[in-house]
């Protein structure tokens, strides 16, 4: 239970870490502009390339220094509950016309872990990652089971 504690405490501060605070920070952000294929193909590279997958990260956010942290938490995530076998879509909510949510349940050897992105659009269909959040924790995944 200890090192679920940890895990989580570690989490927490990737999530703090990810946030974007200052826009005088930005760099050269590559654009996404499908949010949701960005996601799939992200997921899907994090599983058999997990470098590839941070790198294509840190090229689409406003802070790529910080995407070094939450690819430690990833790595945490992988010794805890193994290999990462697949990653299911969950959902994508809007936040207006400029934020965009979308949610993965991504499948390890030894349970699930929720990730949400957070993306933010400053102009029309030029979206980049604002965020990203990691739960390990089943009760505190941001949706109910089915029944």
């Amino acid at each position: 239970m200890k090192t679920f504690r940890y895990l989580t405490l570690s989490l927490a501060l990737v999530a703090l870490v990810m946030v974007i605070g200052n826009a005088a920070m930005a760099q050269a952000v590559q654009p996404i502009q499908n949010p949701r294929t960005w996601a799939d193909n992200f997921f899907h590279t994090l599983q058999k390339n997990p470098a590839g997958a941070y790198a294509a990260l840190k090229s689409s956010t406003l802070h790529p220094d910080k995407v070094d942290a939450v690819q430690q938490a990833s790595g945490k995530i992988v010794q805890v509950f193994g290999p990462m076998i697949g990653a299911d879509f969950i959902e994508q909510a809007a936040v207006g016309d400029a934020v965009l949510r979308l949610t993965y349940l991504v499948l390890h050897q030894r349970g699930p872990v929720v990730y949400q992105l957070v993306l933010y659009a400053p102009s029309k269909g030029s979206w980049h990652v604002m965020a990203m959040d990691i739960e390990v924790n089943a009760d505190q995944f941001p949706f109910k089971p089915a029944k």
